[in-house]
């Protein structure tokens, strides 16, 4: 403080005697230059004494030289001297205010853009956007990580070329529609493992509606369906035998018996000499002759046909697209096996399977009636 009045004090005095040499309308624009420069460099308040002193010299000034036109000095005092320091001040406050709020907004921006580089970079899901072209534009570490996407290097994408095909078609889906959307998808991961990806992608726009690209987040899923799966399996498979369970194959009459899929035929079977050797040999010896059995039956079939253990030495087989003929076709070969399976094991009791089956050639029928009609017909093989 002590420092800047001094420099007041000699600036105003270096004008005092400049006014000795100089005319009265440099002195005059000499002192607004010196309040002008002590207000820029020091502050308006100093502007604003410096701004006193010079209207005291020039009043000085004034009566010293005996000047008339008072009316000069006093409009050069008010409009000039004083307003100047006072004005520039509070632009300067303006300013100093807004560069204030500038560097807190800029300061509010990093920490946010911080903030959600953090989230990004340490997130347990990947975050990925791409172009319509499926470029990457920006991509997270945890996907990078996983998936070699966005790396830069196509060697390091463990991807296969199907899986990156369906995941151009789903951002295709949302770019057309124009909505969020869900998915589920397969994606493999650089473990050489394939997981399965939650995925949300949302279109992302820019400059007037111009679409930047697409927006995915995928979350790995792969441990829940496995659980799913597991939970299905109970639901919907025979422990013992991995074949479908009654409540599946009920499920499947119910889904078929609305079918065009005509003729449908239903085997349905009952093992022989299952109780005898559950009591002499144990139920588990007896499971596996289930076991035995229930891979026959698989093992005969097509891959769309319904194999299942209904009951404890009960099986059924449902044969979409396939008429009498061909069922008691698949009867004969299927015990043809059961005869092999008995030259091939020494064994008191012999193996093997009462098979009856029933066919649904029209729409009207029921296909609880046509496994009706195939068990009583597997009975009547039975007892002969």
């Amino acid at each position: 403080m002590k420092k800047s009045i001094l420099k007041i004090g000699f600036l105003s005095l270096l004008l005092f005697i400049s006014s000795y040499f100089l005319p009265h309308f440099l002195t005059e624009l000499l002192g607004f230059v010196l309040i002008l420069f002590v207000t820029l460099k020091i502050g308006w308040k100093e502007g604003l004494t410096t701004a006193v002193i010079t209207s005291i010299i020039m009043w000085l000034i004034h009566f010293y030289f005996n000047y008339e036109k008072t009316y000069e000095i006093v409009i050069s005092i008010l409009l000039l001297y004083f307003t100047t320091p006072i004005f520039i001040g509070y632009i300067m406050k303006k300013m100093k205010n807004k560069n204030k709020e500038l560097e807190e907004t800029k300061e509010k921006l990093k920490e946010k853009n911080n903030l959600l580089e953090s989230i990004l970079e340490n997130a347990p899901l990947g975050i990925w956007l791409v172009d319509e072209n499926q470029n990457p534009i920006l991509v997270n570490d945890y996907f990078k990580k996983h998936t070699g996407f966005g790396t830069g290097d196509p060697e390091n994408i463990s991807m296969t070329e199907k899986e990156l095909k369906i995941c151009k078609e789903t951002d295709n889906k949302v770019i057309k529609s124009g909505k969020t959307q869900r998915f589920e998808e397969k994606t493999t991961f650089r473990d050489g493992k394939k997981h399965i990806l939650q995925t949300i992608k949302t279109k992302v726009l820019y400059d007037n509606n111009k679409t930047l690209g697409i927006l995915g987040i995928g979350l790995d899923i792969t441990k829940r369906k496995q659980k799913e799966e597991k939970i299905k399996r109970l639901s919907f498979y025979d422990q013992l035998t991995e074949l479908y369970n009654r409540r599946y194959f009920e499920n499947e009459l119910e889904r078929l018996d609305k079918s065009r899929q005509l003729p449908i035929s239903i085997i349905v079977g009952d093992m022989d000499n299952l109780k005898n050797i559950n009591d002499n040999y144990g139920h588990k010896k007896g499971d596996k002759f289930i076991v035995k059995t229930a891979n026959i039956l698989s093992n005969s079939v097509r891959e769309e046909d319904v194999v299942s253990r209904i009951g404890g030495d009960e099986f059924a087989i449902i044969l979409p697209e396939t008429d009498y003929k061909a069922a008691d076709n698949l009867i004969d070969r299927i015990s043809s096996k059961f005869e092999e399976l008995n030259k091939n094991i020494s064994f008191p009791f012999t193996i093997n399977i009462s098979l009856g089956c029933a066919t649904k050639d029209l729409k009207s029928e029921s296909l609880e009636k046509v496994f009706d009609k195939a068990d009583k017909k597997m009975y009547e093989k039975k007892i002969k």
